[in-house]
């Protein structure tokens, strides 16, 4: 093959391989055409862009993965016919990654947190959802240190679309971090982001611990830090207004008004739930 010489789009097409970690070669194609378009640039044949991608496989700056460890890389059953380009440099990281998850599972609390940062840090690996069963078995864990790091985690993948393959254990496990931890919880923000992900998930939990809260005498804006008006959870709280307006009849005044505020929140927000959340149908169709 002749060689190549437009370096640009050489490295236009290595510079989105990797921050994509790994793509799809039609998605990859459709991505650079659509942008040159867009960007009055001279238009690349699609032909064109074959040639190059070929050309960089055969200089191993390109690899494609085995369909086979499809599963390894969190790619969708759904996906599994296409064909999925990426660099070398992200399998050596990925390489990496399995290291770390074996000292995830290691008994030394030491090896977990520290396994726990730096899968927390490496933002450019992806777990496969068997992987972050990993993580979920650490959300219960005494050492608070270990159960915020967890809950870090997992927020971040699931607000990145990958989700682990057994949601009620993860419902389940966020439920019990949180009352293991609640007052340490509380302190910070991954307490807003355990109520997000029971939101997302749809859970009774938020309700439960709703009340326990406004029981507490937490003022609107200690609520709003612990993630009661956000956007994740106003279907749970409008689908439970009986219940909760049956609740305020115990509650002082500032107590009520309290409630009364969270509940218009999230009627507030319901709209913008009903276009977010078409994005974790595939979460909340997981099954056990």
């Amino acid at each position: 093959m002749a060689k190549l010489i437009d370096k640009n789009l050489e490295r236009e097409i290595l510079r989105e391989i990797e921050k994509n970690n790994f793509i799809t070669r039609e998605k990859l194609i459709d991505i650079l055409y659509k942008r040159h378009k867009e960007l009055n640039k001279i238009k690349v044949a699609e032909i064109t862009l074959i040639r190059y991608i070929r050309s960089l496989r055969d200089l191993k700056q390109i690899v494609l993965i085995d369909r086979k460890e499809y599963g390894k890389f969190s790619i969708r059953r759904s996906d599994k016919r296409n064909v999925y380009l990426t660099v070398p440099s992200f399998l050596h990281s990925f390489k990496h990654i399995g290291e770390v998850l074996k000292t995830l599972q290691s008994s030394n609390r030491s090896d977990q947190e520290r396994a726990l940062l730096e899968i927390e840090t490496l933002d450019m690996i992806k777990l496969a959802p068997v992987h972050l069963l990993l993580v979920i078995s650490l959300l219960p864990k005494k050492q608070s240190n270990i159960a915020m790091t967890a809950v870090r985690v997992l927020f971040k993948y699931v607000e990145n679309k990958i989700y682990p393959d057994d949601k009620n254990l993860l419902e389940e496990n966020l439920a019990k971090c949180l009352e293991v931890h609640k007052e340490s919880l509380e302190k910070t923000g991954e307490h807003n982001q355990i109520i997000a992900l029971l939101g997302i998930l749809s859970s009774i939990n938020v309700i439960k611990f709703l009340k326990e809260d406004i029981e507490k005498d937490f003022d609107q804006e200690k609520l709003r830090h612990l993630g009661y008006m956000n956007w994740h959870v106003a279907n749970i709280i409008v689908q439970h207004s009986t219940d909760l307006f049956n609740f305020e009849e115990n509650l002082n005044s500032p107590q009520r008004v309290n409630l009364v505020t969270v509940r218009r929140v999230a009627e507030k927000n319901l709209y913008r739930y009903r276009n977010n959340i078409i994005e974790y149908q595939e979460l909340l169709e997981t099954e056990k």
